[in-house]
């Protein structure tokens, strides 16, 4: 008994009977598809139906298909087609009121949008710049119109939404099915449907450090090998990073390379110069070839600008050698330069060797009086702060309250092949936690530009409590 549905469920069975003699199957055709299909009997003897193998394929009809939009051909680039009023075949009145809306003035979307009539024209401008700032803070310049909707409180949305996002084709462009349109912003994609600016973010400047400090130990431990293996154990140190210049912007979607190389005095400690390259099919060609050594490739084919060109970071990585066993000054291999950029490179650390020697010891012989003397106005004008805030400049701010930190366990993932945390996992949570620092004190997402000098005082080991800590100790307007 089907308890009130008797009438209307014997029609549907007869139905399905009516479908299936019209198709020609029999009763038990369920039983022929045993790879798609399998009957299972419950304990009550009721026969349940079980879908052993799902094929996308049988999914939707061939006819339903054809309808279909390829959403992933929809993701891809695109061109915008860009419908002006005249196009729309719209009346009179409404093409007056398209080119109104189009028309500057909008209204402003941090205003309040309350005060405004529902159906005025002002309160539909003002829907309009506040989507378009909505759009403008997404990574991808675009949204889903149910994503939209959600905040249809918070934008004073009405149930016109979707009309009102089409009488805006200059600004908006609508692609999808009916019922999951996809709102762009047309201001953030080019002529042919390609977004702008990628997301800036996910440059992880964090990342480049710990690739950099990790390539420099690979090449350092090569440097200091035999060739007949026979070295005697050694525990290299990364000691400082003296400079990491940003010269030209990386971008995420360009080709990078990392290369460097041993250069010095071959003494003690040593130097490892590392550079980050952008490049273009030639250079790759190059590298590719000299990788896999083909026969009868001429390096002096490809100009040298080429590859100086391309370089976009630079960074000086210290190291210092201590022998595995007793824990003292370990000898290494001496470097004999040969190439013309070798002993160029040779030439210029042994000047910036000079270089170092010499503000050292400028600075234990006496401290430059203009640093002084701006110290101690910095230092009054904090005290000011302190004291008498009233009178304190109200364009300036404590050290203090810029302050940001950040604590962790070190775990061993991390560490690396002496036992303790890779300096270049301790350089990139820096990184993050200066790049927060820095973005909660401007209030915008900060540009990496270079890195003045890291030391290593002291080693972290596996399971080490560490606190990070960082300030904004100088601001100033750079000159662009």
């Amino acid at each position: 008994m089907w308890l009130g549905f008797t009438g209307f469920m014997e029609n549907l069975l007869q139905e399905e009977v009516e479908i299936m003699e019209s198709m020609e199957l029999e009763r038990d055709w369920v039983l022929k598809f045993s790879d798609d299909f399998r009957v299972l009997i419950g304990e009550d003897g009721s026969k349940m139906l079980e879908l052993v193998r799902w094929d996308p394929a049988l999914a939707v009809t061939a006819l339903e298909r054809e309808f279909m939009v390829d959403e992933e051909k929809v993701k891809k680039a695109f061109k915008f087609p860009v419908k002006h009023g005249k196009e729309l075949d719209l009346e009179d009145d409404d093409v007056r009121r398209l080119n109104l809306l189009n028309t500057l003035p909008l209204v402003s979307p941090y205003s309040d949008g309350w005060k405004h009539e529902l159906s005025s024209l002002e309160a539909e401008k003002y829907r309009v710049g506040v989507i378009h700032e909505f759009l403008s803070l997404t990574l991808e310049k675009k949204a889903s119109i149910h994503h939209i909707v959600e905040f249809k409180e918070e934008f004073s949305l009405t149930k016109h939404t979707y009309q009102m996002l089409k009488k805006q084709p200059r600004t908006f462009y609508l692609a999808g099915t009916e019922m999951n349109w996809v709102v762009f912003l047309k201001d953030g994609y080019d002529e042919n449907g390609n977004l702008i600016q990628k997301d800036p973010q996910q440059e992880r400047w964090g990342k480049m450090l710990e690739d950099l400090d990790a390539l420099a130990g690979t090449i350092s431990y090569k440097h200091c090998s035999n060739p007949d293996g026979m070295t005697r154990p050694i525990l290299l140190v990364t000691a400082s990073v003296d400079k990491i210049l940003l010269k030209k912007p990386i971008r995420i979607d360009a080709d990078l390379s990392l290369v460097g190389a041993v250069h010095g005095l071959g003494g003690h400690p040593w130097r490892c110069s590392l550079k980050c390259c952008n490049h273009h099919k030639t250079v790759l060609f190059y590298m590719l070839c000299i990788y896999l050594w083909v026969d009868g490739f001429d390096e002096k084919k490809i100009d040298g600008s080429q590859m100086s060109n391309s370089v976009a970071l630079v960074a000086n990585f210290t190291f210092v050698a201590r022998d595995g066993e007793t824990g003292k000054s370990s000898p290494i291999n001496h470097i004999s330069p040969e190439t013309t950029q070798e002993k160029l490179l040779w030439e210029q650390a042994e000047a910036r060797n000079k270089m170092r020697r010499l503000k050292r010891a400028e600075q234990n012989k006496e401290k430059n009086k203009k640093v002084v003397s701006r110290i101690d106005k910095l230092l009054a004008e904090g005290q000011e702060f302190v004291d008498l805030p009233a009178l304190a400049d109200m364009d300036s701010i404590l050290i203090r309250d810029t302050c940001q930190q950040s604590s962790m366990i070190c775990q061993p993932q991390q560490q690396n092949v002496h036992g303790r945390i890779f300096g270049g996992y301790l350089m990139r949570k820096a990184s993050e936690l200066a790049f927060s620092t820095a973005y909660t004190f401007d209030g915008a997402s900060p540009r990496f530009v270079e890195v003045d000098h890291v030391y290593f005082v002291k080693p972290v080991d596996v399971g080490n409590f560490l606190r990070m800590k960082s300030c904004t100790p100088v601001f100033s307007i750079p000159n662009f």
